[in-house]
């Protein structure tokens, strides 16, 4: 029986998995992972989950499989040479380019418990100071921990990484919608961004009045900044969305947008919830510049889809549980500017803030923003004046963050996986909600 938790990882047999597999196939990559999720309102019922997965190159086919630790080298070699042969995609070389280490380092385990006291205390305090800053609001604050831990093995040997993730979540019960969330991988003593986040929120919100229709000149938020960038990343960037319409992508090499622009995916960032010393096939993080003063520089892409484009993987490959890699990003942070909130909201002058922005299932045409903002103040002779009823907003990206774009802000928050500072553009349209229209939840992912 294999067992988890304060122990740490248990090794199941992956020298004999590996070696059956390489005198079977061309090449072949085994990863094991584990996983502990703690409910703060249930500290001491964690969820524990581990397992292990082969992916083997036979005949230049890919094959992979995903089991629970218990099950056998012999079962999961069966099963990925299965799946290569039913397979329709290229394989790839999985040590090619990554250093030799001959040796493995385990790294020290992660006791939950001096995580566990440290976000208890920081949720103790927003709980205190809640009422004093919004005041006759009833919220409710959620709180969670995710430990990572992964070992990546191939022929050129094994390679440990772990992490971990806080994240709160407060929110409004009834009433009008009022909600902040932090995640990352460094926690503050401090509650300030939460409790500045809620502040800003619930301001202005004593009058509330519909949207304006049509085009507005708008500021969007930090928050707001890194919703356009994680759509416009998924649809314009990823290689796994436009390998097959490449007219979709962003053009490698040319002005796309504004000077002013930059975006990395950088998961070095110390407090960054997807950061970590290897990308989800073993290639070391590092900042890759998407792009760069507003040319395009780099896409997302894993091993795989690196070869279908021509170019070198730059460890932009992410792991789903129990899945084989795709193209991902660790964090979305883009470069900030010189100017405040105060001073973007007064380069408008007459328009609208966009704060939180939640994905739907509205039209859009391609290479389009589309959102509901649920959080949106109007904004008149450069200052708030009183909150919107939920409107859609949709825009152009090339728009927004190219030829319209007045101005980058110089404060950066964390949103999900994004480390983004407001901006300023000279407009969007403001559309009124669609009968039948529906809302999603957005997640930060739990990949590696």
């Amino acid at each position: 029986m294999i067992l988890l938790g304060k122990r740490g990882l248990v090794k199941p047999p992956v020298g004999k998995l590996i070696g059956t597999a390489l005198r079977r196939c061309r090449d072949a990559e085994v990863v094991w992972e584990e996983r502990t999720e703690i409910d703060l309102a249930q500290p001491l019922s964690p969820r524990e989950s581990a397992g292990w997965g082969l992916r083997v190159n036979q005949e230049g086919r890919s094959g992979w499989t995903w089991a629970n630790l218990e099950d056998s080298p012999e079962n999961l070699l069966e099963r990925a040479v299965h799946d290569a042969k039913t397979s329709s995609k290229d394989s790839i070389l999985f040590s090619h380019g990554l250093p030799f280490t001959g040796h493995s380092v385990v790294p020290d385990v992660i006791e939950p418990e001096p995580h566990v006291y440290r976000l208890s205390k920081l949720v103790d305090r927003l709980r205190f100071l809640m009422p004093s800053i919004i005041p006759g609001r009833a919220l409710s604050i959620g709180a969670s921990l995710l430990i990572q831990k992964m070992c990546l093995i191939t022929r050129a040997g094994e390679q440990y990484g772990q992490r971990i993730v806080y994240t709160i979540n407060v929110k409004a019960n009834e009433g009008l919608p009022l909600s902040t969330q932090l995640v990352a991988s460094r926690l503050r003593e401090s509650p300030a961004d939460i409790l500045m986040s809620l502040a800003w929120r619930s301001a202005h919100s004593e009058e509330i009045k519909s949207a304006p229709e049509g085009f507005q000149a708008s500021v969007f938020t930090e928050d707001a900044t890194g919703a356009i960038l994680r759509d416009m990343v998924k649809d314009h960037f990823d290689a796994s969305n436009f390998l097959k319409e490449p007219e979709k992508a962003a053009p490698w090499g040319e002005t796309w947008l504004h000077e002013d622009i930059t975006i990395m995916d950088d998961g070095t960032l110390s407090s960054g919830p997807g950061s970590g010393p290897f990308d989800g096939e073993g290639i070391k993080k590092r900042p890759v510049s998407l792009v760069q003063s507003g040319v395009v520089h780099h896409h997302i892409a894993d091993r795989y889809h690196a070869k279908q484009l021509g170019v070198d993987a730059a460890g932009l490959a992410v792991r789903d549980w129990g899945k084989p890699p795709r193209p991902g990003y660790s964090n979305l942070a883009m470069v900030p500017g010189d100017q405040t909130l105060g001073e973007l909201a007064r380069k408008i002058g007459n328009g609208v803030i966009l704060d939180f922005l939640a994905p739907c299932d509205a039209p859009r045409e391609h290479g389009e923003f589309c959102r509901v903002a649920q959080i949106a103040f109007r904004v008149q002779n450069g200052r708030p004046t009183h909150r919107l009823e939920p409107f859609l907003v949709r825009g152009r990206f090339t728009d927004i963050l190219g030829k319209g774009l007045l101005g980058v802000g110089a404060e950066r928050l964390w949103n999900l996986r994004c480390f983004t500072p407001p901006v300023a553009t000279a407009g969007v349209i403001c559309e009124p909600l669609p009968s039948g229209l529906t809302v999603n939840d957005e997640r930060c992912g739990s990949w590696w």
